[in-house]
């Protein structure tokens, strides 16, 4: 896919908040690193020090665990999903799980320095991130209680 047709997702998925203006949603997308993954490379392997954000433009990214030596999926992220390695107290923690490409993936990469550079230029960034941190909790809870209402069978 052409890099024109890549930053029109991007535009598109940053645009859902309704929340920044044209000028801001250009700026984020001008800035934005992107990257192709193909199926089955390793984001994130478990214990190593969580540095990097990701937003799925294409694709899908299985987060994982390994249990007994059997992998245990405990999440998807898919397009217009954002997921972060990293930490906001600075330090950085090993992670507890493996992230991997479920299938070619396009995804954008960023890490504390850019997030806080956007933040410098753009105000409004932090209500815009508030605002998708309460939707992810707002999911993942949805999730958890659909998971836990079924008995081990289901």
């Amino acid at each position: 896919m052409c890099n024109i047709e890549l930053k029109e997702k991007i535009r598109a998925i940053v645009s859902c908040a309704n929340m920044l203006n044209e000028k801001e949603i250009e700026l984020i997308v001008e800035k934005m690193i992107i990257k192709q993954f193909k199926k089955g490379e390793i984001l994130l392997r478990e214990s190593q020090i969580k540095t990097k954000c990701f937003m799925v433009i294409e694709g899908c990214v299985r987060e994982y665990l390994i249990k007994d030596g059997v992998e245990k999926s405990t999440a998807f992220f898919t397009e217009g999903d954002t997921f972060t390695h990293f930490t906001h107290d600075g330090k950085g923690s090993p992670s507890k799980h493996y992230r991997g490409c479920g299938e070619d993936c396009v995804l954008t990469i960023s890490n504390q320095a850019f997030e806080k550079e956007l933040r410098t230029v753009l105000p409004g960034l932090d209500a815009v991130l508030q605002k998708i941190a309460v939707e992810k909790l707002n999911k993942a809870k949805a999730e958890w209680s659909f998971f836990i209402s079924f008995s081990p069978e289901d």
